[in-house]
């Protein structure tokens, strides 16, 4: 649709009639509402998606500690239990 080549009635070419056919149309009529919408006001729907990408990065930071984080803190604990191993079995 951005580029014009997609009018409704190539979007509904080779669909038979019937509520395959209605359900199509509708289809294409909401796509069409949304790609009015975005493209007549690119300043608005960039500060909303802005918005939302800084709340999502926020929310993600908070929640997690990063991918394999809890696998380097096992594999520091493993290599402290080895290192201070022989200072525990020997001293007692």
């Amino acid at each position: 649709m951005a580029n014009g080549m997609y009018k409704k009635d190539t979007y509904l070419m080779g669909i038979p009639e019937g509520p395959e056919r209605k359900r199509a149309a509708m289809t294409f009529d909401i796509l069409n509402d949304i790609h009015m919408t975005v493209s007549t006001q690119p300043e608005k729907c960039a500060k909303l998606m802005d918005t939302k990408i800084k709340v999502n990065n926020k929310t993600r930071r908070k929640m997690s500690i990063g991918i394999g984080g809890g696998s380097g803190f096992g594999a520091y604990g493993i290599l402290e239990l080895i290192r201070n191993f022989p200072k525990w079995w020997f001293s007692g």
